[in-house]
């Protein structure tokens, strides 16, 4: 393990263990049967969570989960949180309903209590939920917190919707996280969201302000694409990676990325800049420029054969024309040329004509068609 592993791992167990909780101060949950085949508990002061004999728990209600819902539900004398023992075994899917507006703190971590003297209790060997392989997030959760899906090492996959706007510290710290689809919406990624996990992409949508320290920093990651519109990275945010930076302004911290990282970027960004004082190899972003104007297309009949030809746009590079016997431009014939001869067409047939200018690139960009020339043979 490495040491800066281990003293994260320690410090969460040592800060369980610290936080001393009288059974004077605690609000008693409900629980109770809703059905013959279902469990549910009380998870905050209006969300319930229900298991049925699937194995999917649903968070459901108005509100939000208690933050350390550890320490709030199911509570004897020498008891365990309620995920402890037959529940941990038994979850294999979260499903987060819509009316639920936060993922409370430590919301999944099982842990043991342990009546440690004169009535007060200590949390032991927390970790996540063993069998958990999916969780759903419904559109009013807005906040992720603070190692709510710790050490869940089945989790491999996670959508998080745009209606979370911060994943807080830790929130999916040692997870079994493979993929993860972050949706443009998303404000804030917090200190070590997804570190020690197995990720090896992640796609940072534009929305996100900041990325804080060791948010990826030990996750498996070797490549990272920064949208524009992203607005600071932290010291520390990530390892050795290759990173393709969209924004032209992102803000980076002296050691956003570790020493070694490949930086893709455009020309005069804030990203080139930061790559070069920190040697590191730098890759350039072709810029392309879209062709804003369609040549009008002339088109002439001669002889039987109908002659296209291309006004001038500028700045392009080569043109297409297209043409058919409808307006829609079904099964139409392309061709390229700024100026076309079509012969072997039927008399007395209307034909539509468009064409369109390209730019030449690693890839040929294409303008828009322009509009439809109908004439008749």
């Amino acid at each position: 393990m490495k040491q800066g592993k281990q003293g994260k791992a320690v410090g969460l167990v040592m800060a369980c263990c610290l936080t001393w909780v009288s059974m004077a101060d605690l609000s008693m949950p409900v629980q109770a049967a809703t059905q013959d085949n279902e469990k549910q508990i009380q998870v905050g002061d209006d969300v319930y969570a229900t298991l049925d004999m699937d194995g999917t728990l649903t968070i459901s209600g108005t509100g939000d989960m208690w933050d350390n819902a550890i320490m709030q539900s199911e509570w004897n004398e020498e008891s365990n949180c309620p995920w402890f023992g037959d529940w941990e075994q038994q979850i294999t899917s979260v499903v987060i309903e819509d009316g639920v507006t936060s993922i409370g703190d430590y919301a999944f971590v099982v842990s043991t209590i342990t009546n440690t003297s004169k009535g007060h209790y200590c949390h032991q060997n927390p970790h996540g939920l063993s069998a958990l392989k999916s969780v759903k997030i419904g559109s009013g959760v807005e906040r992720i917190g603070e190692f709510a899906f710790y050490k869940t090492p089945e989790l491999s996959y996670i959508n998080i919707p745009g209606n979370v706007k911060e994943i807080e510290k830790n929130a999916f710290y040692e997870s079994g996280l493979e993929n993860v689809k972050l949706q443009n919406g998303i404000e804030k990624i917090d200190n070590g969201a997804f570190d020690y996990t197995a990720l090896k992409a992640v796609d940072i949508p534009g929305s996100v302000k900041t990325i804080e320290r060791n948010a990826f920093r030990f996750a498996n990651l070797t490549n990272v694409t920064i949208q524009q519109g992203v607005g600071t990275i932290n010291s520390d945010a990530f390892g050795k990676v290759h990173a393709k930076i969209l924004s032209k302004s992102v803000v980076l911290a002296s050691r956003a990325f570790l020493g070694g990282s490949t930086i893709t970027c455009y020309k005069g960004s804030t990203a080139e800049r930061y790559a070069v004082s920190n040697n590191m190899t730098v890759k350039y972003i072709t810029e392309t420029k879209t062709l804003k104007k369609s040549p009008k297309p002339s088109v002439k009949i001669k002889g039987g054969v109908m002659i296209i030809t291309c006004k001038a746009v500028t700045g392009a590079d080569g043109y297409q024309v297209r043409y058919a016997t409808n307006a829609s431009m079904k099964n139409a014939v392309t061709i390229s040329g700024s100026k076309v001869s079509v012969a072997n067409l039927k008399k007395g047939k209307t034909y539509y004509v468009q064409a369109r200018a390209y730019k030449k690139g690693a890839k040929k960009t294409y303008g828009a068609w322009s509009d439809k020339v109908k004439k008749k043979l």
